[in-house]
């Protein structure tokens, strides 16, 4: 009785998540939702954190944590790390208190494990969530603590029990659904008849695949007529590409940065990016095939083992970053251009459907 009268009285929810837009989407994604069932979401973000702006542009609160992720050997960042730890430890500690949280949601993030940790010590109930194929060092650590456990992939459930680990797939942002193709080829002002590549590498770019691409782009000369690309670069190559494409003369949108991806997503025929959690959910949702480059210094390899799935699903190529050659990718457009892999823009089921499965185990 003490539990549901508590419920009644506050309604407030943590969401641990951050480090990259790619843990935040998804915390932006299943905060709406909460709001919906009268939730009240209150985000723990690393601080000084890139997707800060993100929540803060979405209207949710939140708070900071100086933290940092767990040092892969004994040097000089592990007493960095430990003493970070114990502040982290005794600011979630006033959090909780402040906040006095109904559930605390952890999305993958090292930052996760303070939070979801302390909030067990609490007996608040705790959940997380796991986004990438094979589990982060965090999420396998708060396994043990944590009442339920939520992943993305179904292969993922091996690395966790049984008795408390449930499939329920990512979040993926509802607006990627709704954008209609006509506007969005007219947004970025595209020929109907020509194949659209779209590149990013990421909310800061991709400085590799940016060069890369613009070195394949000398040996596709010959398919200026019948294709055109939406390039996003990210700040610090934006001039160079842009220059670039307009040297040679292609068609071509070149932008910093773009907040509407279901445009981009809409307009595309073939992808080429990393291979980040939510990336691939967004792919697999939207039947986008795609050209993976994983980030090779990403925590474990993960996007190594993220790309490798959807190849065997048969949504993607996968390229290691040291075979991603100006060759490579010229010989790979080229052949989908010629065979495009898969129908243009083809959905396959709401988007809600992933919300619906995690919040029926909270």
């Amino acid at each position: 009785m003490e539990t549901r009268l508590f419920e009644k009285i506050n309604n407030r929810v943590i969401i641990a998540a951050g480090g990259t837009g790619g843990h935040i989407y998804p915390g932006i994604c299943l905060a709406k939702e909460l709001k919906k069932r009268g939730y009240n979401p209150v985000f723990i973000v690393k601080k000084n954190d890139l997707g800060i702006k993100i929540v803060k542009s979405e209207g949710y609160q939140y708070f900071e944590l100086n933290f940092i992720g767990f040092p892969r050997e004994f040097c000089l960042r592990s007493f960095v790390f430990f003493f970070k730890l114990f502040f982290s430890v005794l600011k979630v500690i006033f959090l909780i208190v402040k906040i006095k949280p109904v559930f605390v949601i952890g999305l993958g993030s090292y930052i996760s494990f303070p939070v979801v940790f302390v909030s067990k010590i609490f007996s608040i109930k705790t959940f997380i969530h796991e986004q990438n194929v094979v589990p982060g060092l965090a999420n396998r650590f708060l396994s043990k603590f944590a009442d339920r456990i939520a992943v993305s992939f179904p292969e993922t459930k091996r690395y966790f029990p049984e008795d408390k680990t449930f499939y329920t797939g990512n979040f993926i942002r509802e607006e990627l659904f709704k954008a209609n193709p006509e506007d969005a080829l007219r947004k970025f002002n595209f020929d109907k008849s020509r194949f659209t590549v779209l590149i990013f590498g990421g909310s800061q770019g991709a400085h590799i695949i940016n060069l890369t691409i613009l070195k394949a782009l000398k040996l596709i000369l010959d398919l200026k007529d019948r294709i055109q690309f939406l390039h996003l670069t990210g700040k610090d190559d934006f001039p160079l590409v842009k220059n670039s494409y307009k040297e040679l003369d292609f068609k071509a949108e070149i932008l910093e940065y773009l907040d509407d991806m279901a445009s981009a997503y809409a307009v595309s025929n073939l992808v080429i990016c990393r291979a980040g959690a939510t990336t691939i959910a967004e792919i697999l949702e939207l039947k986008k095939f795609s050209i993976l480059i994983p980030y090779p210094y990403a925590t474990e390899d993960h996007q190594t083992q993220n790309a490798r799935y959807l190849e065997k699903l048969g949504f993607g190529v996968f390229v290691p970053e040291n075979e991603f050659s100006k060759e490579k990718i010229a010989n790979l457009i080229r052949k989908y251009l010629t065979n495009p892999p898969v129908e243009f823009n083809s959905i396959s089921f709401p988007p809600k459907t992933n919300l619906d499965k995690f919040l029926s185990i909270l």
